[in-house]
């Protein structure tokens, strides 16, 4: 039977390895703070705000249905995005879970990473197949209840056809919320698959079980932590974030401020920025974490059956 990881233990995991390993931690933050540096003063370049443009102009191509623009402007960024993430990721969960990882060199190009991308590739086709799963369900209830309308209420009045509208559009709420927690909370579980694969140094979807009974936990954990780091962020890049919405509004192209403000939209502040989402990425998975280490632990000592 796994042992269970207590939610303030989940909460806070990330935090507490930062004080127990003070040196592999500044280790990895400087790493990855300075290589977040680097990339936002090339974009702030001549040549970066150029690709910048050509970026923002081929999602705002794909968004109207032009799928050319994407072959030359987004696959090159969004591959390289992958194979970034693949690469943060597992330095993080090494830092988290693999108490013997290497000191000096945080990030790699090797087999937890390929571990990590299997898990991805795992996790998106589960949820794929549970959203598909869920869209075919409301599709049938959908068509039952306009089944239901043409055979019962038929000829009613425009009245009557509003009051039909509304229970329609509050059965549609009604399905979709306990749908979304459900799917964030098997998420949640079966993300603890990505630190497992790292503490085992195999790859494994075996999340689910090492989470069984601290689902509900998970979810409460990742909540907070989402809650807390939407604030800081808002604080870090409130100004980008108002600037988004006005772009949403009005319709129109980038202006230069507004391509300026999407190239570092941290200004004077990305010093502090960096760092800060370093620290706030090893604490959102911290909960995951938390969970994989004490089952890794527990099935290494045989407590596991």
């Amino acid at each position: 039977m796994n042992e269970t990881v207590p939610f303030w233990e989940m909460l806070t995991h990330g935090f507490r390895a930062l004080v127990r390993r003070p040196v592999h931690a500044v280790i990895l933050i400087v790493i990855a703070s300075a290589a977040m540096i680097a990339y936002y003063t090339w974009v702030q370049s001549p040549g970066g705000l150029a690709w910048m443009r050509s970026y923002m102009d081929a999602t705002a191509a794909l968004s109207q249905g032009e799928w050319m623009p994407i072959l030359s402007a987004l696959i090159i960024p969004i591959l390289a995005g992958i194979g970034i993430a693949m690469i943060a990721y597992s330095g993080a969960y090494r830092f988290l879970v693999r108490e013997k990882s290497k000191i000096w060199l945080p990030f790699q190009i090797g087999a937890d990473e390929l571990r990590v991308f299997g898990v991805t590739v795992g996790v998106t086709l589960l949820v794929l197949a549970i959203s598909a799963g869920y869209l075919l369900i409301l599709g049938l209830i959908g068509l039952i209840i306009g089944l239901f309308i043409d055979l019962f209420i038929e000829g009613v009045s425009n009245g009557a056809g509003g009051i039909v509208d509304l229970f329609v559009a509050v059965t549609g709420i009604i399905l979709f919320i306990p749908a979304l927690v459900g799917l964030i909370y098997v998420t949640g579980r079966v993300s603890v698959s990505y630190p497992l694969s790292i503490k085992e140094k195999r790859l494994t979807l075996g999340g689910w079980k090492a989470s069984k009974g601290q689902g509900w936990a998970l979810l409460g954990a990742h909540l907070v932590l989402f809650v807390v780091s939407t604030i800081i962020q808002f604080f870090l890049v409130g100004d980008m974030m108002m600037a988004s919405f006005e772009m949403g509004a009005g319709g129109s192209g980038l202006s230069d401020d507004q391509l300026a403000l999407m190239a570092n939209p941290y200004g004077e502040g990305l010093y502090i920025a960096a760092p800060a989402y370093i620290v706030i990425l090893i604490a959102m998975l911290g909960p995951t974490a938390a969970v994989a280490a004490k089952a890794g632990d527990a099935q290494a000592s045989g407590s596991v059956s």
